[in-house]
Formats: C-alpha cells, structure tokens, sequence
C-alpha cells in the first residue's frame, strides 16, 4: 500500500480527531510539494471529498485549511482537464472559497487560495462561472488588493 493511501484511510478511520487530520493533511501536502505528480496519485486515490470534508469540519484550523489547499490545488493538472472538472463538481472550488472568507488575514491561505481557484478556472469556462456563483469574485479582489498593497510605493497603480 503505498504512503498516502494509508495516510488516507487514517484520516477516513479517525476524521473525528483535529489532531489526526491536521497531521494527515500536513503530511499529503508536504508530499504533494515534494513531488508534483503526487497530487496526481491523491487525485486517483479519491481523496478530494475527505480532503474537502476535513476543511468544513475543522474551518477555523489555519493549519488544516492551508494544508487542506494545498492538497487540493495539487489534484489540478493542466494534462488532465478531467481534474478541474472533479474537483469543482466535488466542492473543491467552495472549499477553497470558504478557506479564503474564514482567514481573510492569513497570507498563506489566501495565497493558496487565490493560485488554485486561477489554476481551476484557467480555460475552464463552468468553473468560472461556479467561482462567481459561490462568491468567489470578492476573496479574489482582496488578494490582488492585498497585493498590491505589499508592492513599494513607487510600483503601486492607482485603483480606479
């Protein structure tokens, strides 16, 4: 069996401890940065509705959610189109939106956010219009704000 289908069945058996999934989603998603073709492998091994389920039951966890994200944005591959079309139709589009609105100050989460809904939506045209209908558009504009907020003065453009 390999490592991340037991990490997987772990946090399926034991989705009712924080610590457990908190440590389960830290470990996919530090796999998942290690190696880029791993979010294929959690693709496959169906993970996106226990990743999705652990991020509405612990929401106010940064480090789950964050973790959560990234695990996520690891299952969209452009090779793949089929990818953004299971994961929008499974939640992960809402899941990334609420991660976004729950931690409107947490740089990381918004970042995370902000790179995979654009990777979901990128030549996708029913997952555009999903990211608006679920509210998307707002935790969108806050981060290009944000942003540009973080820029020197001298690289800031006058929002009109």
């Amino acid at each position: 069996m390999g490592g991340h289908v037991a990490v997987l069945r772990t946090m399926e058996r034991h989705s009712g401890f924080e610590d457990v999934c908190v440590s389960a989603t830290d470990i996919l998603a530090g796999l998942a940065i290690k190696e880029p073709a791993f979010g294929y492998a959690l693709y496959r091994a169906g993970s996106t509705e226990l990743l999705i389920s652990a991020m509405g039951r612990y929401s106010q966890n940064p480090a789950l959610i964050l973790s959560g994200c990234i695990g996520l944005g690891s299952m969209i591959f452009v090779e793949a189109p089929e990818t953004k079309t299971r994961v929008a139709q499974e939640g992960g589009i809402r899941a990334l939106i609420s991660a976004m609105k729950n931690h409107p100050a947490d740089i990381s989460i918004q970042e995370c956010g902000f790179k995979f809904l654009g990777l979901m939506v990128c030549g996708h045209f029913g997952n555009a219009r999903l990211v608006g209908s679920e509210g998307g558009i707002d935790p969108i504009i806050h981060v290009m704000k944000a942003r540009l907020a973080r820029r020197p003065l001298c690289c800031q453009l006058e929002l009109v």
